[in-house]
């Protein structure tokens, strides 16, 4: 009898712990505005010396691309989750961008091996096109080969790395479609409504059908 009622509590725990039903209909509309900046095929990444800084001319286009929608998973085994898709697919782009990242000074040693002094505190991690000053930028000779670069959605200073391939990671804006500021707080309202009272019920749900299927054994 005892074993039973240890085994009983070690199942609501983990049921408490793994969370056995995951409810996310919040992440599937979020989904919908997840844009990811791609590299232009033909991107040259030519080089730009602007008030001692050294950048890169980045063209972007943003997509948003999932064959389908997650909104569910079900924990059916150890570590195996059945997933429930909605039969939607998104296939959204924007752009090109274009806009110039500035470089780090060890980003400007490993690319260009050039030395550069840390930039001025405020000093803009990327420049997009609109606001780039033209006439006081200096192209230089060099170009950067497009494996030397990975580009990322975020604002952050590059970063270099210096391993068996040397590249430099680099990050333009983040893009937030029109509909974005409708749909968020419409997640939020789907995360506190239907997510949460759904993942509990679920995964009570599930974990009790096993404890009283383990009990009769």
């Amino acid at each position: 009898m005892k074993t039973k009622l240890y085994r009983l509590l070690l199942c609501l725990i983990m049921a408490n712990m793994l969370g056995s039903c995951i409810c996310s209909t919040s992440v599937a509309l979020s989904d919908t505005c997840d844009f990811v900046a791609v590299e232009q095929e033909d991107s040259r990444y030519d080089v730009y010396r602007l008030a001692g800084q050294y950048y890169l001319l980045c063209e972007v286009t943003y997509i948003c691309e999932f064959d389908k929608l997650r909104y569910a998973s079900l924990l059916e085994a150890h570590d195996h989750f059945q997933k429930y898709y909605l039969p939607i697919s998104v296939n959204r782009t924007s752009g090109p961008e274009r806009y110039y990242a500035r470089l780090s000074p060890e980003a400007a040693k490993g690319l260009l091996g050039v030395t550069v002094a840390p930039a001025p505190e405020g000093t803009p991690h990327c420049i997009p096109e609109q606001d780039w000053d033209a006439a006081a930028a200096e192209k230089i000779a060099a170009k950067v080969k497009l494996t030397q670069v990975w580009v990322l959605s975020g604002d952050e200073a590059c970063c270099w790395y210096d391993d068996d391939k040397p590249r430099c990671c680099v990050f333009v804006p983040q893009y937030k479609p029109w509909d974005y500021w409708v749909k968020m707080p419409l997640c939020g309202l789907l995360l506190v409504g239907v997510d949460v009272p759904c993942t509990v019920v679920g995964s009570i749900g599930v974990f009790a059908g096993a404890v009283i299927g383990d009990a009769l054994d």
